[in-house]
């Protein structure tokens, strides 16, 4: 039988799986912005969504976390200019841009934003790498979030 704990604070919500083979859970925010993802993931709630990240993010020099907002209004394509990339992703049309930035003794930073429609809305998704030629930066986490991002109710 699967075990998790669940431990509540006044804004979040924390996941934390006992075995790696748990099936996943689904996590609802007020705003209907809703996931299907591993319980071995932490999730905080945040006000137009969730910050997901690995349980061991914290000791880590950069953390391996993903920003979620649900958005209202236009797309980031007709605010923000052309998003050159894009992939489908669970049936889903992604559209995304790296960016990279000048890091420190690590790397360059590179910040994956990436964005779907989602009802009358999109979600915008936000992650954060360090890497070091040749290495690449690493993003699986939230390519593997947007794949369990739920259909609007």
């Amino acid at each position: 039988m699967a075990r998790w704990t669940l431990a509540w604070a006044p804004v979040a919500l924390a996941l934390i799986a006992c075995s790696p083979k748990e099936s996943a859970v689904v996590v609802t925010h007020p705003n209907g912005l809703s996931l299907s993802i591993s319980p071995a993931l932490v999730v905080r709630e945040r006000p137009t969504g969730f910050v997901v990240s690995t349980p061991d993010s914290a000791s880590r020099r950069v953390p391996v976390a993903v920003e979620l907002s649900l958005r209202a209004g236009p797309s980031p394509a007709s605010t923000e200019g052309p998003w050159p990339e894009s992939r489908d992703v669970a049936g889903r049309k992604v559209f995304y841009r790296i960016e990279e930035s000048e890091g420190g003794s690590g790397g360059s930073s590179y910040t994956l934003r990436a964005w779907a429609r989602h009802g009358s809305g999109h979600v915008l998704v936000e992650q954060i790498a360090q890497a070091e030629p040749p290495a690449k930066p690493e993003f699986s986490l939230a390519w593997t979030i947007l794949e369990g991002l739920r259909p609007p109710p």
